[in-house]
């Protein structure tokens, strides 16, 4: 079994990544690309792309890919409707993986047919999503990367052919962290390996692994993402410390150097 481990890095956070990072992580996700009209997003928008080499000095074994979409980014569906759309896209990808020397594509479509981040979508998402990646596949061919990160909930399998995804990307990232998140009402872990005890929201890391494995994903090319963030409440009842208790949304809390500092 393969070993993964992979980082999402922000534009402007690529200055602040040192050597030590680097060498623990076998892939890079560079974090975001975005969609036009004509394809991929000019990666204007990512000015320390010059740093690549160096974090490829300091481990010559990293995997860079580019990350397209992410919370709130449109433009998946209705590029993906017709086979021109999903062509086009896919050739841009290639275009900018060459030209920026990058190991592969990862797709954050957040989320087919769900249009809660305010974007487009539609029913025949569920199908375009595989023929999206497969687009992809067959532009960037088998030996560079194409990967796919997933929503933590029952909502992404059933609205999604994971079976037939599986045998296209070479990994699925599991986003087994904000599963309590803005729009959740109820106190608790967002990032939980396990089950609080009384908890039946199925919103813990060992559901979403079985879920998407149950789907069609073999465990080989499931990888469980990881926060280095909190969520915080208010409002919430003096009972159990206030877990599982009615509170405000979760909002965001300390990073990691917060948390570490605290």
């Amino acid at each position: 079994m393969k070993y993964y481990s992979i980082g999402y890095a922000v534009n402007d956070g690529l200055p602040e990544v040192t050597r030590e990072d680097v060498q623990k992580l076998t892939h890079m996700n560079l974090a975001f690309g975005l969609i036009s009209e004509n394809g991929l997003l000019d990666l204007h928008q990512m000015t320390h792309l010059d740093l690549i080499p160096q974090f490829r000095d300091w481990n010559p074994a990293l995997r860079v890919v580019l990350s397209v979409g992410g919370w709130g980014a449109g433009g998946f569906s209705l590029m993906s409707r017709t086979e021109e759309g999903r062509r086009a896209f896919a050739e841009s990808c290639r275009k900018a993986v060459e030209e920026y020397h990058l190991d592969g594509i990862d797709i954050d479509w957040e989320y087919p047919c769900s249009d809660q981040a305010e974007i487009d979508c539609d029913s025949s998402d569920k199908q375009n999503y595989t023929k999206l990646l497969q687009a992809l596949r067959d532009a960037l061919g088998m030996n560079r990367i194409v990967s796919t990160a997933v929503g933590a909930g029952d909502y992404f399998p059933e609205n999604t052919e994971m079976d037939k995804v599986a045998e296209i990307v070479d990994y699925v990232q599991l986003m087994t962290y904000d599963m309590r998140n803005g729009f959740t009402h109820q106190a608790g872990h967002h990032a939980s390996l396990s089950a609080s005890r009384g908890d039946t929201s199925n919103t813990n890391t060992r559901y979403i692994v079985e879920l998407f494995h149950n789907a069609g994903v073999p465990y080989n090319k499931l990888v469980v993402g990881a926060a280095f963030y909190c969520r915080h409440y208010t409002g919430a009842a003096n009972i159990n410390n206030g877990l599982l208790q009615e509170a405000s949304a979760g909002m965001y809390g300390p990073n990691y150097d917060g948390l570490t500092e605290e």
